[in-house]
């Protein structure tokens, strides 16, 4: 059974995405509030804009080996605005992701939100994919003396090495990563 105080974190998590998500892509909105909506899909269909999401709830948020939710459940969701450029498979995407977490700090605040942009293509006419990102991990609710939020640029390169099977390298780099005192 999930506690109260969960439940309100779950609440404040939805309710800080979705504002999240709303912000970020209001300036996309505003622009079709003077079109008719036929005429507004038309022109997203014609750019190849695509609009996703994702919700989920995870057993235990693992961040590159470390529990991000203290061995609880963590609900999680996300949007992503992507548009192809060029010719092939090379796109820009932006979007916003978030997540419940604990650390089982005091102060350490119960969201992680995650605004990002990058772009993905092919090297050429090879099978070998890249993608580089920037994220800016945001903890809203945290309190005390650690400055929990940080910025970070991703690049991985992959290989597809059949339908089922892949692999890939990432790095990241921060300036600053989470929980610095400096």
């Amino acid at each position: 059974m999930i506690a109260r105080s969960a439940c309100r974190r779950y609440a404040r998590l939805a309710q800080a995405l979705a504002m999240s998500c709303v912000s970020f892509f209001l300036g996309t909105a505003a622009m079709a509030e003077d079109e008719d909506e036929d005429e507004a899909l038309a022109e997203a269909e014609a750019s190849g804009l695509t609009l996703y999401g994702e919700v989920g709830v995870v057993s235990d948020y693992i961040d590159r080996g470390i529990t991000s939710s203290n061995h609880d459940p963590a609900l999680q969701g996300g949007l992503t605005l992507e548009l192809p450029v060029g010719e092939g498979d090379t796109a820009l995407y932006a979007g916003a992701w978030g997540s419940s977490i604990d650390y089982d700090e005091e102060g350490d605040g119960d969201i992680e939100l995650g605004p990002f942009v990058g772009a993905y293509g092919l090297f050429g006419e090879t099978d070998v994919e890249w993608d580089v990102s920037g994220a800016y991990f945001i903890y809203p609710d945290s309190r005390g003396s650690l400055d929990y939020d940080y910025a970070e640029v991703t690049g991985q390169l992959g290989y597809s090495l059949s339908d089922a099977f892949s692999s890939s390298v990432a790095y990241a780099f921060s300036p600053d990563y989470s929980g610095s005192t400096g």
